[in-house]
């Protein structure tokens, strides 16, 4: 994982998607897995990699429509396709132009987890940490027997929720595991090596030795916890604030 997904993902766990106001109301636009997999049966290629690779194509009208109108039902406004139409041309009298109604719906799939900004130039692509894949649905359905099994979600949680927050989890899963391996370690077979060695051993040698394969599967390490997200979290989780 980069450094850029990484500063990326700081923002994207606690700020799930976008909002707009429109007249008196205001209504969230976010992406969770259910959102994206409907948007893929929908638009050309049936894939959100082939479309953000060209800006041309990432902000034609259908396409800015169909972000917009699972955006909108991924923000769990519980209305008809006819009113989410309504809308979207209220939010073009609102901001201008569609272009800008795709922009917005853009910055919420980038916040979703699901495509990031291009290193090289412009347009988007999706965000596939070490998987090549046609459709972000590949990835969705790669995610789902770890979702289902090691994390222990419940479809229903796992569509609801985003690819940022599954990663996020997934990393918390893996420390959880590593903190599990460390205490066998440390405890049980560091002892027991040292205990039928023909010469002492180095209690950091022989960790190092039993952990050296961490390394290969994430060289760089889990994502760093940030202290500010820490202290985000425990005001939100303990007062109740919404996210």
């Amino acid at each position: 994982m980069n450094k850029e997904m990484k500063e990326e993902r700081k923002v994207t766990i606690l700020d799930r998607g976008e909002q707009i106001t429109l007249g008196t109301m205001n209504y969230k636009i976010v992406y969770p897995i259910k959102s994206i997999v409907e948007i893929e049966k929908e638009i050309p290629e049936h894939s959100l990699p082939f479309m953000l690779s060209n800006p041309v194509r990432a902000m034609s009208f259908s396409f800015c429509y169909a972000l917009w109108k699972w955006g909108i039902k991924g923000g769990k406004a519980d209305l008809s396709d006819e009113k989410i139409e309504e809308l979207f041309y209220d939010a073009i009298a609102e901001l201008g132009n569609y272009s800008e109604v795709g922009k917005l719906c853009i910055s919420a799939l980038q916040k979703s987890g699901t495509s990031t900004k291009k290193s090289g130039g412009g347009g988007r692509e999706c965000v596939s940490p070490g998987i090549n894949m046609d459709s972000v649905t590949d990835l969705v359905d790669g995610l789902e027997p770890l979702a289902l099994g090691e994390l222990a979600m419940t479809p229903m949680a796992f569509g609801n929720a985003t690819i940022a927050e599954i990663m996020a989890m997934l990393d918390g899963y893996e420390r959880r595991r590593e903190q599990l391996e460390d205490l066998f370690i440390l405890f049980s077979a560091i002892p027991i090596r040292q205990a039928f060695a023909s010469k002492p051993q180095s209690g950091k040698r022989l960790y190092e030795e039993m952990t050296r394969y961490r390394k290969s599967k994430q060289p760089e390490g889990l994502p760093p916890i940030d202290p500010a997200l820490v202290s985000k979290w425990k005001d939100i989780l303990r007062g109740g604030k919404d996210v």
